[in-house]
């Protein structure tokens, strides 16, 4: 380690690797379990959203309605049965590195990396996970980015609880739970996808789409702070990570509050066996194809 008291490369992304374990036995999917409903307020985080464009009841409109995960009979089986329904397995992976701010200064060498191509930085990543690892990490010339990246506005914006990071309201899922809890029309779920995924799109032009939608969903009290650059680490890199860190018998211990008092219970260590690592995650359809739903890159439809 570089450092006993400062982030380093190593440290970083021995985070970013333990982050995957969330994917071992599908573990995230807890955070997803059903909420009471808050008279006047939008549950963002409500999975139901993911059936408007997902459609499972085959409605003739191409949308179909919010899942009601709120209903008394929702149980946890129904809950699994949505989300291998409607989202694939594969896990994808996304820093934000800040343009501006206290960490900067040990995050923008993925920035150098992903926008600059400098040799040096990316060098200086694969020293640091070879020498974490015992030599067992090899950088392989895997590319450590995918192409899209994405201009992400930062701060925060007022709840009857006090405030949250605006990032709560840019994901997909907070976007399609608003727009159905409006009654607004199902298509803008799509343009908004096409400003995270639309490459042919210019960046700032995407950003500056997406700060309308803000604007509105926050009630005009968004306050924006700083830009971070979104970017997305490949499947291939995830993997070759994982699999060097298991050669060196690193197994985090995944803890799930989420269940009765699972916070205080040891559970047994992650491997990253049952952790599947995928270069990208789309909703999909009943036949595991949803019409519409391209590569990242490939959106064609509408941008309005």
């Amino acid at each position: 380690m570089d450092s006993g008291v400062a982030p380093t490369p190593d440290i970083l992304m021995l985070g970013v690797a333990s982050v995957v374990t969330m994917n071992e036995d599908l573990n995230w999917m807890q955070s997803f379990r059903s909420t009471p409903a808050r008279k006047g307020e939008v549950d963002y985080n409500d999975i139901g959203g993911l059936n408007i464009e997902g459609n499972i009841e085959n409605s003739s409109t191409g949308f179909g309605k919010l899942y009601d995960t709120k209903s008394k009979a929702f149980s946890l089986v129904e809950m699994n049965t949505l989300v291998q329904t409607l989202v694939r397995p594969n896990m994808m992976v996304s820093i934000d590195v800040p343009k501006a701010g206290p960490d900067t200064w040990f995050t923008s060498v993925f920035k150098y990396i992903r926008f600059d191509g400098v040799k040096e930085a990316y060098e200086r990543v694969n020293s640091s996970l070879s020498y974490l690892t015992n030599g067992a990490y090899q950088s392989n010339n895997i590319p450590m980015f995918t192409d899209v990246t994405n201009k992400v506005h930062g701060g925060f914006y007022r709840t009857k609880d006090g405030f949250e990071d605006l990032r709560h309201l840019s994901s997909y899922l907070s976007v399609a739970n608003y727009v159905a809890s409006t009654n607004q029309a199902p298509a803008i779920i799509s343009q908004y996808t096409n400003t995270l995924y639309n490459a042919a799109i210019p960046t700032e032009l995407r950003a500056a789409e997406r700060k309308k939608m803000l604007d509105e969903m926050s009630g005009g009290t968004a306050v924006y702070k700083q830009n971070y650059d979104r970017l997305t680490f490949t499947g291939m890199f995830l993997s070759n990570l994982v699999t060097s860190l298991r050669a060196v018998n690193f197994a985090p211990l995944p803890s799930n509050m989420g269940v009765v008092n699972d916070m205080f219970v040891r559970r047994s260590t992650a491997d990253f066996g049952g952790a599947l690592i995928g270069s990208d995650l789309r909703l999909m359809g009943q036949n595991n194809i949803y019409g519409g739903f391209q590569g990242m890159g490939m959106y064609n439809r509408t941008f309005g």
